[in-house]
């Protein structure tokens, strides 16, 4: 899921590392009623059990984040560093995967770029304020280019 393979050979063994910071409106949020939040989200506070696909609507976090092509998931690793000051609270958010359209498209559809005309509606409470995308190559790759001077 993370780890780059037989599709990039030269790359095999390190990791695509996506990462974003966003911002919360925890006072907004903080108004809405917790079953809302919960629709919202796609899962019940209480215990962060996901809510059937009855009750999830198509616009909740994770009904826009989880994805399937050609009958598989589409995966990522994922940590979620929450974060305040003074000023803000946020998250930090940070994906390893071995492929960076995956990403892409999980932003996509949270955004609501993604072809279906709907929106996390997360975003209506969060919003990214910084991101970046690097490569973490394998320990192989590494131990070669020092073996290289």
């Amino acid at each position: 899921m993370a780890l780059v393979d037989g599709e990039d050979p030269e790359f095999a063994g390190g990791s695509y590392v996506f990462t974003q910071r966003y911002v919360h409106d925890l006072r907004g949020w903080a108004r809405v009623p917790v079953k809302e939040q919960e629709r919202i989200i796609g899962r019940r506070k209480r215990d962060s059990q996901a809510l059937s696909d009855q009750a999830k609507p198509p616009t909740a976090h994770i009904s826009r984040v989880v994805m399937e092509e050609h009958g598989r998931e589409l995966e990522i690793l994922r940590h979620s560093f929450p974060y305040a000051r003074a000023s803000e609270a946020g998250l930090f958010f940070i994906a390893y995967t071995r492929d960076l359209d995956i990403p892409e498209k999980m932003l996509a559809r949270m955004m609501g770029a993604g072809g279906d005309g709907l929106h996390d509606r997360l975003m209506e409470f969060s919003r990214a304020v910084s991101g970046a995308t690097f490569f973490a190559p394998s320990l192989k790759v590494l131990k070669s280019l020092g073996a290289r001077r």
